[in-house]
Order: structure tokens, then C-alpha cells, then sequence
């Protein structure tokens, strides 16, 4: 019985953790850059206000590319 229940708590465990963050097979990736998977980190920076001001800021640095994605629906 024991090693039922250590089965089972290990199993649900994982399942719940694949619920919760939303993974389940055939899901289509949600990158936000394609390339970052090859050679390349990707830094999601959430601001309001003036995003030009910020991405000025960002391009002083070393940078590669600067994407700016309005997301309304999420507060």
C-alpha cells in the first residue's frame, strides 16, 4: 500500500503540474522569438507607460533586436 501511494502521489503530481502550466501534447509553442531557441536569450521586460523611452534605454546595451508587443487583454 505504501508503494501505491508514493505511485500514485508521483503520477498526479506530474499531471497536475502539466495542468497547471497549460502543457499537454500537440500544444503549439508560445515563443515569442523563434530565433531564441537556436544561440540567442530572450528578456521580456512588462511596462506601462512609454515604451519608446524603454527602448531607447535598451538599445544603449548590446543588443540584437528590440520587439515591442502590445498586449491589452492582460492587465
Amino acid at each position: 500500500m505504501f508503494e501505491l501511494t508514493v505511485f500514485f502521489a508521483a503520477h498526479l503530481m506530474v499531471i497536475t503540474f502539466y495542468l497547471r502550466s497549460k502543457l499537454w501534447p500537440f500544444k503549439e509553442a508560445e515563443n515569442p522569438m523563434p530565433s531564441t531557441t537556436d544561440d540567442k536569450f530572450l528578456i521580456e521586460i512588462k511596462f506601462h507607460g512609454d515604451g519608446k523611452a524603454l527602448e531607447a534605454a535598451v538599445k544603449k546595451t548590446d543588443v540584437l533586436e528590440v520587439k515591442i508587443i502590445d498586449n491589452k487583454e492582460s492587465n
